[in-house]
């Protein structure tokens, strides 16, 4: 005799922290509140608390990662801030100020053990050095689950890390190739960067006389932005493409890792200009307004990652190799093996 296991949906799964969090917005919104203020702490503590414990329980032998409790805890403190009034918030701030820390702190610790951890299984599988934002986009999938969110951590995380605490250059091998030499890229990011840094200093000498709120918004926006780009610039000067044995590892900047097997690609030619093919879609791997010498045709449409994970279709892939002629060739060798074989 067998016993088949009922499956719930999800919603029963997470119906006890829901459930806590209905009632806690509930008392916040009732006059009960200013009747009995003490109710502030329950609130608080249910909130903050409660709410992340029995999610955590829920979860605990299930494939959502743990770390996935901390959003839950952070939402229950901004609940909170919302609901309760100003002078009933101490146990709240006692909680942002201790407590919260602690979690942002255990979740970096974890985030960079389990970078730290995949390299080094990269490194004993592959025997070869993989760089940090492959590892680290393979670490974030492991560790939250959801694709998406995955890759947009990553990508936030690796633009601080190249374009902060990254300096010192990897000596490169035969197999990899650079991006940004032959076309400009590093002094069109470099004038971006200058323009964007010299504008937000002018619109926040100007913003400041009619609202200061606005004028920091707008400065801090732009100032992350620089970053952004300083970061993608840095990125591509660590992050070269490389010929593997039998794919192509193809690498810009921030804007995606795309594993292509030799086996879908039809030709690789050279091309400076936009081209326009019917019953083809071109994508292209630089941004619009970078140049691209080189044209990748498959035999049939291919998904290409982009910034922040995002995926677009394609039938030709324009992109920019320094080595062109070099790396069309070596290609082009690949091809013919794959055509004997």
């Amino acid at each position: 005799m067998t016993i088949e296991r009922t499956t719930y949906p999800k919603i029963f799964l997470f119906s006890i922290p829901l459930l806590v969090i209905i009632i806690s917005i509930g008392l916040g919104l009732s006059s009960l509140l200013q009747t009995h203020p003490e109710i502030a702490i329950g609130i608080t503590y249910d909130l903050a608390l409660t709410a992340p414990l029995f999610y955590f329980i829920l979860i605990r032998k299930k494939k959502i990662p743990n770390i996935t409790v901390v959003p839950v805890f952070i939402l229950g403190l901004i609940l909170a801030s919302y609901l309760l009034p100003e002078e009933q918030q101490q146990h709240l701030e006692l909680l942002k100020t201790y407590v919260l820390p602690i979690a942002e702190l255990g979740v970096l610790s974890f985030v960079i053990y389990k970078v730290k951890k995949t390299t080094a299984l990269f490194k004993s599988k592959n025997k070869q050095e993989t760089d940090f934002y492959y590892a680290l986009q393979k670490t974030m999938i492991e560790t939250v689950g959801n694709t998406k969110t995955a890759n947009f951590l990553a990508t936030e995380i690796a633009m601080f890390y190249y374009g902060l605490f990254t300096w010192k250059a990897k000596k490169r091998t035969p197999q990899q190739y650079t991006t940004y030499k032959e076309n400009g890229a590093i002094g069109l990011f470099g004038a971006l960067i200058f323009i964007v840094l010299s504008e937000t200093y002018v619109v926040h000498i100007l913003a400041m006389k009619w609202n200061p709120i606005v004028a920091w918004v707008l400065s801090i926006s732009s100032i992350y932005f620089a970053i952004q780009l300083f970061g993608h610039l840095k990125a591509m000067l660590h992050r070269p493409s490389e010929i593997l044995e039998t794919s192509l590892l193809l690498k810009y900047g921030l804007f995606g890792n795309n594993l292509i097997d030799f086996s879908i690609i039809e030709k690789v030619v050279p091309c400076t200009n936009d081209m326009e093919e019917e019953n083809k879609k071109v994508g292209k791997l630089t941004l619009l307004i970078e140049a691209h010498n080189i044209a990748i045709y498959f035999k049939s449409k291919q998904s290409i990652s982009k910034l922040y994970g995002l995926e677009t279709t394609c039938d030709i892939l324009l992109l920019n190799i320094d080595a062109k002629s070099n790396f069309i060739n070596r290609i082009n060798a690949k091809l013919a093996e794959y055509s004997k074989s």
